[in-house]
């Protein structure tokens, strides 16, 4: 299955904000939920959130 992840802010201002990047552009992962939800907007369309901390 695909995984679509989208960014809330817009791409130049994600660029030039380096508070959330690590060394080596590492992303520092706080906590992933245990779940995930599932949507549909059709019968046989589906996609699912996931949350990352």
């Amino acid at each position: 299955q695909d995984i679509n992840i989208s960014l809330w802010r817009l791409p130049e201002k994600v660029k030039s904000d380096r508070s959330v990047f690590m060394n080596q552009g590492e992303w520092e992962l706080l906590g992933v939920l245990p779940y995930f939800r599932e949507f549909s907007m059709e019968s046989s369309n589906y996609y699912a959130e996931m949350k990352f901390y």
